[in-house]
């Protein structure tokens, strides 16, 4: 079946409007193409207030995001993640230092084999372990390193 456009005039096939439950034949008046067109210049007009407003909304569902996050990539919630912060006294679980009020949340560790959550450490240390691909070896080679270089 065809529809007229009501924006650009065009005849076209059902499948080049929206669906609509508020009009008779179930479709937006104006095509896809010219709908497309219309939320770009909307957009542009509005780009301050729009940002606002997700900032806004970010804010209001900061934690419902953050919990997915984590149930995805980890299985784990975050009441669970808040609990083991608390259990770590707020603190990265290899270097000690505060990780509660970093402008980033902390990284979850886990082992990368088994998926299994070992701790909440700050961006340097996951870093590290990361570099070293959570290989002890390298590990204790590093620690050898530093322990000879000092008393060397």
């Amino acid at each position: 079946m065809l529809k007229q456009c009501s924006k650009c005039k065009e005849l076209k096939e059902d499948f080049e409007f929206y669906k609509s439950s508020q009009s008779k034949d179930g479709l937006f008046s104006f095509c896809k193409s010219c709908t497309k067109i219309q939320q770009q210049k909307y957009r542009e007009g509005n780009r301050e207030a729009l940002l606002a407003k997700a900032r806004i909304y970010d804010a209001k569902h900061k934690n419902m995001h953050r919990n997915a996050q984590l149930k995805g990539r980890y299985g784990f919630s975050l009441e669970e993640h808040d609990i083991m912060l608390e259990e770590q006294n707020g603190c990265c679980a290899i270097c000690q230092r505060s990780i509660a009020n970093l402008p980033r949340p902390p990284s979850v560790d886990h082992d990368h084999e088994t998926g299994k959550v070992r701790g909440l450490l700050c961006q340097s240390c996951n870093s590290g372990l990361a570099n070293f691909k959570d290989n002890i070896e390298s590990l204790k080679f590093a620690i050898e390193y530093l322990i000879r270089s000092r008393h060397g």
